[in-house]
């Protein structure tokens, strides 16, 4: 989103004077383009998305050149972006995270689109089914792991009887669904702060007002542009929350889970690399994430005063001292 979640990439291929096959790929998201640029990106998804596709014969300056570009946050860019670069006869979008797969998809009915990590394809009218998406969008779904996390922060407040939820307002309803249906199996009242993509303050106050026992973080772009706010947010309060991913942890959040995203822009690639080739999205399965990052910071539990379980820590991926 960036460094997440929102990345869509898009590729065309044509012919150099030699009869090389070059595909061109530009990709927008959240973050500067400096981390994207280069055979060796800092932006770990862009990294494991070329490793992968190096890994399937793809060479950058070879048989793939790529123009990488940005949306930096500005969403509401994306249409633009998508347009100019259809201009260019491009052959596939893979699209990281919701808002990027919806704007690909109001762009085109046509060029293929490849989903990396999208909540509720289906639900949402993206793709006729998982099996067979029977349109042009296909690839990789986010896992709805809302519940869980309600659980986990149970499992670490054993006494928690209120937990505010975080939520962009555009976000689909299924994600209020999910969370509700883990209140109501844990015996807890929940509060629904909602916020858009840019402005956190209504909501940040209706938490301070209201005083909850924990906070959940809904996986939006917007949460993700502003998640050093939001961490900020709740170290102020001394207010346990959980997020959607480990850069929320990272820079300071205390537990995070959800789907290890290096991983699903490695999947992508082989999407990518089938559809090259002449495979049809809509023939082709959409499937779920099979890695999911369990992160804890150690250090902002112990702020918190908070004693982890033995067996909460022996399962996550990582413990940020």
């Amino acid at each position: 989103m960036s460094v997440a979640q929102r990345l869509p990439t898009y590729f065309r291929r044509t012919r150099s004077r030699q009869g090389e096959c070059i595909a061109w790929a530009g990709l927008s998201s959240t973050s500067p383009v400096t981390e994207l640029i280069g055979p060796n990106p800092s932006h770990p998804y862009a990294k494991a998305f070329l490793q992968a596709m190096r890994e399937l014969g793809y060479v950058d300056g070879k048989n793939l050149v790529i123009e990488w570009r940005s949306a930096e946050g500005k969403f509401g860019r994306l249409p633009d972006i998508i347009r100019e670069l259809l201009v260019r006869n491009v052959d596939v979008i893979v699209a990281a995270a919701d808002v990027a797969t919806k704007a690909a998809e109001a762009v085109t009915s046509i060029i293929p689109i490849v989903m990396a990590g999208t909540s509720f394809p289906e639900e949402v009218g993206l793709i006729q089914g998982l099996a067979r998406p029977g349109g042009n969008i296909t690839g990789l779904s986010n896992p709805v792991v809302l519940g869980k996390r309600v659980e986990l922060l149970k499992e670490l407040m054993p006494n928690m009887k209120r937990v505010a939820f975080l939520n962009e307002d555009d976000n689909p309803p299924d994600n209020l669904r999910a969370v509700e249906e883990a209140r109501r199996r844990l015996g807890l009242s929940l509060l629904v702060a909602e916020h858009t993509a840019t402005n956190f303050a209504n909501a940040f106050a209706l938490i301070r007002q209201e005083r909850p026992d924990a906070m959940l973080v809904g996986l939006s772009p917007g949460t993700f542009v502003h998640r050093r706010s939001i961490v900020e947010f709740a170290a102020e309060g001394r207010l346990p929350a959980s997020y959607p991913n480990r850069f929320f942890s990272a820079d300071g959040g205390l537990i995070s889970l959800g789907p290890n995203w290096e991983d699903i822009h490695r999947r992508a690639a082989g999407y990518v690399d089938r559809i090259l080739k002449g495979a049809s999205p809509a023939d082709l399965p959409v499937e779920e994430p099979s890695k999911l990052d369990l992160v804890i910071n150690l250090g902002t539990a112990k702020v918190l005063g908070l004693t982890l379980p033995p067996s909460l820590l022996a399962s996550a991926t990582e413990v940020i001292e």
